[in-house]
Formats: structure tokens, C-alpha cells, sequence
């Protein structure tokens, strides 16, 4: 998240001041934002990769059309999805951990109540979290008593690794839900809407940026 945001901090900075700056700092701009998404990659995390990507195409889009820099914007696009390509190819560890998180959703057995891949076991947290967010709604179980609630939901389930473990929700609605229920999740999803309109409103681009990350972070 934090990369993510500071990458797009670094490319709102250089669009404002492309005009100003030498060739050879444009060249060296170019090449941290490379080393940035690089990093990022690296990084592993797959709800990190797709966020990332879920906003900088959309981002490129946007950017395209409003400074009408079309063929700019054509040469990014072909850089992006070339690297993408390159390092989905040449990464192990990156393309294997993607191919499996695919593999998992098409693969994914609920009667299996013990997958031990992260996709799976987030399923099945999941599954369970839902459960106890019906069992409790609408003012949830409390800032105390959502977790063992959701304990014994996996024990009754046979959810045996996320007893082991101690999983919570892994999901930030889930967890307020259970937590203090819908009022709960209302208040959230107030301010973060709040500051969404703020930064609409302030043509802030760096807000609406943060806030739209924050939402699928959560999720």
C-alpha cells in the first residue's frame, strides 16, 4: 500500500512538472517508477499486484485523455504490459504464486475444510466469517467476543488449520461487521465515502488515489 500510493505520488509529481525538468531527469524518473513497480512485484503479494494494476491502467487511461498524449500514452501501455509479460515469464516465484492463486479458484473444494493455500484458506475464513456476521447482526458480538465466535464457528465447521492458527476475517467489512455490526461497517464506509467525495470535489487526485486503495485493501 504504501509503495503503491508513493508510486503515484512520484508520477502525479512528474506529470505537473514534466515541462521543467531536463532530459536527464526525465530518464532517471522514468527509471525509479520502473524500479518502484519492480519492487512492488517483488514484493510477492498478490492483493498487492492486482490493487496495483486494478488502478494503474485505469490511471494510464485517464492521464491519456486529459493531456491528450496519445501516442505517450500508447508507448506506456506497451512498456506496461510488455514488463508484465517479461516478468510473469521470467519470475518464478511471482508467476507460479499467481498461476496457483488462479489454479486455486478454479480448483476450490468447499467440502475440503482444510486447504492449506492462501486462496483457499481465505475462502473458507470467508465462509465462516459469514456465518457468524448472520449469527450476530445486526450489532455484532463486540470488540471483545468477535474473534472467539469466530474461533468456534471454524471448530464447528472443521475448519481445523484456521482453529490452529487463529485466523481473523482477513477482510476488514467482515471484521467490522462481526465486531460492532452494521452501524459499525455504516460509520467506515461513511468516512471513507467522505473523504472519496472530498477528494472529487478537490480534484485531489493523490486523495481519491488513497481512498479507492485503502477500499480494496480492506476487502
Amino acid at each position: 500500500l504504501y509503495l503503491t500510493l508513493s508510486f503515484f505520488i512520484f508520477s502525479e509529481w512528474i506529470l505537473h512538472s514534466w515541462k521543467s525538468i531536463s532530459l536527464i531527469k526525465k530518464i532517471g524518473f522514468a527509471l525509479l517508477q520502473i524500479y518502484l513497480l519492480i519492487f512492488i512485484l517483488f514484493l510477492n503479494s498478490k492483493a498487492g499486484i492486482l490493487v496495483m494494476f486494478l488502478i494503474l491502467v485505469p490511471y494510464i487511461l485517464i492521464r491519456i485523455i486529459q493531456y491528450k498524449r496519445y501516442l505517450l500514452g500508447l508507448m506506456l501501455v506497451l512498456f506496461s504490459t510488455f514488463s508484465i509479460v517479461y516478468v510473469w515469464q521470467k519470475v518464478p516465484s511471482i508467476s507460479s504464486r499467481l498461476s496457483y492463486f488462479v489454479q486455486s479458484l478454479k480448483t476450490y473444494d468447499k467440502n475440503n475444510k482444510n486447504a492449506l493455500d492462501s486462496t483457499g484458506e481465505r475462502i473458507l475464513i470467508w465462509e465462516n466469517a459469514g456465518r457468524v456476521v448472520y449469527k450476530t447482526s445486526p450489532w455484532g458480538a463486540g470488540t471483545g467476543d468477535g474473534k472467539a465466535l469466530l474461533i468456534e464457528e471454524y471448530k464447528k465447521s472443521g475448519f481445523d488449520y484456521g482453529v490452529q492458527r487463529g485466523f481473523n476475517c482477513h477482510n476488514q467489512y467482515l471484521q467490522i461487521l462481526i465486531s460492532v455490526g452494521f452501524p459499525g461497517l455504516a460509520l467506515l464506509l461513511s468516512i471513507l465515502i467522505s473523504l472519496l467525495y472530498w477528494g472529487i470535489r478537490q480534484k485531489n487526485t493523490i486523495i481519491i488515489l488513497f481512498v479507492t486503495m485503502v477500499m480494496l485493501h480492506f476487502a
